[in-house]
């Protein structure tokens, strides 16, 4: 049961803090180009998401040792 709470912890701390990211990028881009970029914002959420969620989860490893 604690390995799948790991993951979740993961999962939502990935999501929430990806999806900021990418939004505060696609702001400025939009400020500076006129123009939202899909592909970029799935980019940069998808790929901020999976190393904060990694990072997440060896730090609770690392606490509990």
């Amino acid at each position: 049961m604690k390995s799948n709470n790991r993951i979740v912890v993961a999962v939502i701390s990935g999501v929430t803090q990806g999806l900021i990211f990418a939004t505060i990028m696609a702001l400025f881009q939009y400020n500076d180009e006129s123009y939202f970029n899909w592909k970029q914002f799935l980019f940069y959420f998808l790929s901020m998401g999976i190393f904060t969620g990694l990072i997440s989860v060896s730090k609770k490893k690392n606490q509990k040792k």
